[in-house]
């Protein structure tokens, strides 16, 4: 995990705790789960970049 860029290492942590929700039962907030998506999507346009 170290070798990933920021965004890849918040949406990585982001996906662990959303899992660990799921298990629970509890709901993910949509704003939280726009976040994550859009830090995916930005962490592939820079893997893509360079």
């Amino acid at each position: 995990m170290l070798g990933l860029a920021l965004d890849e290492q918040v949406a990585w942590v982001a996906d662990r705790v959303f899992e660990h929700l799921r298990r629970e039962g509890l709901a993910i907030a949509p704003p939280a789960l726009a976040l994550s998506e859009e830090l995916k999507g930005h962490a592939a346009t820079q893997a893509q970049v360079g």
